[in-house]
């Protein structure tokens, strides 16, 4: 270690946990059993149309949680509460950014394999392969080596972006920015 890099103190990593369902509605009914274990979480979305998508599914649920945008978030709403990430972003370096700068110990993520992050990659294939093996959509998906390849998924996706265009939904994003 050199002289330079003495005070350079090493941000802590936030503990992703990510968590993936085979669809939407799995995740939804995911997020309703993780809500009853963390009753003072926060949920946050990437994008308005999930924030929109979500907010209804909080009220037809008669459950208390707002969702945020992370664009919109005062992080002083977070002091203490659980981080319930309604989605990954497309781009690894703006998501590891904001997890950073939320000063979290453990942040939730969840996904679902129909949401065009994980469509780029061909899941169709892998929701077929789970269904003939007798998984259920409920069943969440948590390992390592599947977050390892989100990962590897979401720095290929910024080698193609050069110039970022905002968007309103996950879908809208991928074909503004990857056509």
């Amino acid at each position: 270690m050199g002289l330079f890099n003495f005070f350079n103190k090493k941000a802590p990593q936030v503990i992703v946990k990510d968590m993936i369902w085979m669809n939407g509605e799995g995740k939804m009914q995911g997020c309703l059993k993780l809500l009853q274990q963390h009753k003072d979480a926060v949920l946050l979305a990437w994008f308005p149309k999930t924030q929109q998508l979500w907010e209804q599914f909080m009220l037809q649920h008669q459950l208390p949680n707002k969702v945020h945008l992370t664009q919109h978030l005062n992080t002083l709403q977070l002091s203490g509460k659980s981080i319930i990430m309604l989605e990954h972003y497309p781009l690894a370096g703006k998501e590891d950014t904001f997890l950073q700068a939320l000063h979290q110990q453990e942040v939730f993520i969840l996904s679902a394999l129909d949401e065009p992050l994980f469509t780029q990659f061909g899941s169709e294939n892998i929701i077929a392969l789970m269904q003939k093996m007798g998984m259920q959509q409920d069943e969440v998906i948590e390992h390592k080596m599947v977050s390892a390849s989100l990962r590897k998924a979401q720095s290929k996706l910024e080698t193609k972006v050069t110039v970022e265009h905002t968007a309103q939904s996950m879908q809208d994003w991928f074909s503004k920015n990857i056509g």
